[in-house]
């Protein structure tokens, strides 16, 4: 009896052992579950501090009509950029020659490196030149209207043909070719330029120096300047008169030549619409402007300028009857 009970001993130790070790490997189990849960989802803490954390999400930028809201954004640097940025390199005789056949990149070198002495001496030599070649024939022309009208009293007239001939030679006629002619003429562009800076400074709200709007006005004006001169000049000294004419005016008969319309079309020269043209471009180019605000800004101006030179002239006629 006492062996069978020593084995019933034995067998009730060996099952409690053996729950024991199953209690233990449950708690293992339950832990190294626990673990697991703790990896994949983080203790509400943490997830507390990761939504703080969190940033909200932009929203996706809207397109503009005109492109991407990236795309506005570069044009604006390269805008930004554009004056640091060194232009093509043009010498004297790409700048004179490019005005006639490319002036656009002769004006993109001008508003970052204007230029007025070049334009400014050739105008001045090329109007002293066209001065002493017409010089009798103006004064001929003058005599001749002074001669025709008969609201001058006839002492009076004497008087006034006498000195238009003293000023034929001597110090009168070097004065008036060497100083007059020139300097008026480049006194008579200065007003204009400045004219126009008013108006992309201040009306139009661009901004621009006066040697830049001057510069590319001077260059413009070497269209007129020089091609008007090499035509017109000999014209005028083989036919003694200064009536011969590149305008719309040419199409009208002699008889007009005093009526309103005479001197309406006489400003549609080809030379000068060819240096309207060029000057817009310019124009736009030097303020950054639309190329059609350009054209609009000089041409709307160049018009009012014209009514108001007939008008005044007109005024003038009919006070001397």
């Amino acid at each position: 009896m006492h062996g069978v009970n020593d084995s019933n001993e034995k067998k009730k130790k060996k099952e409690e052992m053996d729950e024991e070790v199953k209690k233990d490997l449950d708690e293992i189990l339950n832990q190294l579950s626990e673990s697991e849960a703790s990896k994949k989802e983080p203790p509400p803490e943490k997830m507390a501090e990761k939504e703080e954390k969190t940033e909200p999400i932009p929203a996706p930028e809207k397109e503009t009509p005109g492109g991407s809201v990236e795309d506005e954004l570069q044009d604006i640097l390269e805008q930004i950029t554009e004056e640091e940025r060194p232009p093509q390199e043009l010498s004297a005789l790409d700048r004179l020659v490019g005005v006639f056949f490319s002036p656009r990149k002769v004006f993109e070198y001008l508003r970052v490196k204007p230029d007025i002495w070049l334009p400014l001496i050739l105008i001045a030599l090329i109007t002293i030149g066209v001065s002493f070649s017409v010089y009798d024939i103006a004064l001929d022309q003058q005599i001749e209207k002074i001669e025709q009208n008969d609201r001058i009293p006839d002492e009076q007239k004497d008087l006034i043909l006498n000195r238009i001939e003293e000023s034929r030679s001597g110090t009168k006629r070097i004065v008036s070719n060497l100083v007059i002619a020139p300097v008026s003429t480049i006194l008579g562009y200065l007003i204009v330029a400045a004219f126009f800076l008013f108006l992309g400074n201040i009306i139009l709200g661009g901004k621009a120096s006066f040697a830049q709007v001057f510069s590319v006005y001077l260059y413009a004006q070497l269209i007129p300047v020089i091609l008007g001169s090499i035509v017109k000049t000999p014209i005028w000294v083989s036919q003694q008169s200064l009536s011969a004419t590149t305008s719309l005016s040419a199409l009208l008969p002699a008889d007009m030549a005093n009526s309103m319309l005479y001197r309406l079309l006489s400003n549609f020269d080809i030379f000068t619409i060819w240096f309207l043209i060029v000057f817009s471009l310019g124009f736009a180019v030097v303020y950054r402007f639309s190329q059609l605000k350009g054209y609009l800004a000089v041409f709307i101006s160049w018009l009012l300028f014209i009514f108001a030179k007939i008008g005044v002239a007109s005024f003038f006629a009919s006070l001397l009857g």
